[in-house]
């Protein structure tokens, strides 16, 4: 069981309490133990299917989903397993409120406890909400949950492109010297070299093997020669067969820890020329405003086709995680390349005209839109970017794929940078799916 589904406290759905949007809910502790259970399950049931995170944040974020919706009905159907008279409690209706509040918790729990889920939420909901119109008191929850998950999203995004891997850390490996297997002195070597030094003989004459011999006698010599040798070289011996295991050991940990700094210093030295390369990209097509997929200048293109193109070629050359501040390198260049035309080409036109827009423009054929696996049912709330596949595969976009947003009105510069982080989302799926 990860962070994300074990039990834990329900600070966004306590706020919703105390500030009384959830006035039916009454102040039974079992009915609340209910909501936990439900919002531990769901979140357990999402980072084991993380293409579902999108569709699923998209309608918690929501200021009045549909009761029909696919996520409501989902959410309530699991609310139901746990808390199995609910429907005595809301006999007519289902409970939209607290079943979008059970929703935003899970969505909350899901971020704070995983960076890379935290970005598939903030950059599948970041363009939109800014466009929702919300209760006062609603507002400022939406807000602290969307916040969770900018910063969450960042610093993932900062793991990627900043060196982060401290001199201290422990890498993956230890490097070990070990000392030689049954160190031994030389005792009887040892015993004779002392022996030479301590005199010439020993009691019985006999000489030591070692020259040169000390000529001079101890007062209790040669008596006093033998011994001497004995007892001393057994305590040096002793001593240098300690000194070498401590120096193995020490040796060791020096040697892992030099290792380390080397290791830190060649994986600081990647990230840096890997975030120095998308850099350098990411500047020259900002400054040359060329499209390598339409092979034109933006400036020359239809506005839709500019706004798709942009997105698409610098969603080419970054990578996922991507710092927030990419998303704003296109919105500049998208002002940038549209500041040839009139004001009127830059203005902000609803999005379902946009769509129309979008068919009609023959140049965008050649774009092919990254496309991974999604529920593509237009009953239900659909991201953005698969609004506008529709609407490039000559399919009528209805107002139950973008709900409130069908008629928000959006900048070229808006767009594009929905459509990217439409995209950015995406992949970040693709690959946690992956891990």
């Amino acid at each position: 069981m990860t962070q994300a589904s074990k039990p834990s406290a329900l600070p966004i759905i306590d706020q919703y309490l105390k500030d009384g949007l959830l006035g039916d809910l009454g102040a039974d502790e079992q009915r609340y133990e209910h909501l936990r259970e439900t919002v531990t399950s769901l979140s357990t049931r999402i980072e084991e299917d993380p293409h579902s995170l999108i569709d699923f944040s998209l309608v918690a974020f929501q200021p009045k989903p549909s009761a029909n919706e696919a996520g409501i009905l989902s959410v309530y159907d699991t609310l139901k397993e746990s808390w199995r008279l609910i429907d005595n409690v809301y006999p007519q209706d289902r409970p939209l409120a607290l079943l979008k509040a059970i929703m935003l918790e899970t969505v909350n729990r899901l971020c704070d406890s995983d960076g890379r889920l935290a970005s598939i939420v903030y950059h599948a909901n970041a363009s939109a909400v800014p466009h929702y119109r919300y209760d006062r008191k609603e507002s400022g929850l939406i807000k602290k949950v969307l916040t969770t998950a900018a910063i969450k999203a960042e610093e993932f995004a900062g793991t990627y492109y900043i060196p982060s891997i401290g001199i201290g850390e422990k890498l993956d490996f230890d490097v070990e010297i070990a000392a030689p297997e049954n160190i031994e002195v030389n005792r009887a070597a040892l015993q004779d070299g002392l022996f030479a030094a301590v005199g010439p003989h020993d009691e019985q004459g006999t000489a030591p093997k070692r020259k040169p011999t000390n000529q001079y006698q101890a007062t209790n010599a040669p008596h006093w020669n033998k011994p001497f040798s004995n007892i001393a070289s057994e305590s040096i011996a002793q001593s240098i067969e300690e000194t070498l295991a401590e120096f193995a050991t020490e040796s060791s940990s020096v040697i892992s820890e030099k290792l380390q700094e080397i290791v830190t210093y060649v994986n600081r030295s990647k990230k840096f020329d890997l975030a120095s390369a998308i850099e350098t990209k990411v500047l020259w097509w900002m400054q040359s405003l060329y499209s390598p997929t339409l092979r034109s200048s933006y400036r020359d293109l239809p506005l839709p086709a500019t706004v798709i193109a942009m997105a698409l070629d610098l969603f080419d050359i970054v990578d996922v995680p991507c710092l927030e501040s990419v998303v704003f390198i296109l919105g500049e260049a998208i002002l940038n390349a549209t500041s040839d035309g009139s004001a009127k080409s830059r203005k902000a036109v609803k999005l379902h005209e946009w769509l129309s827009n979008f068919k009609q423009t023959e140049v965008l054929n050649e774009i092919k839109l990254f496309k991974i696996h999604h529920s593509n049912l237009e009953n239900c709330t659909q991201p953005l970017i698969a609004a506008v596949r529709a609407a490039l595969g000559g399919q009528a976009v209805s107002q139950e794929m973008l709900g409130d947003l069908f008629d928000v009105a959006v900048t070229p510069r808006q767009l594009g940078m929905w459509l990217f982080r439409d995209l950015l989302a995406e992949k970040l799926v693709k690959e946690h799916a992956h891990e």
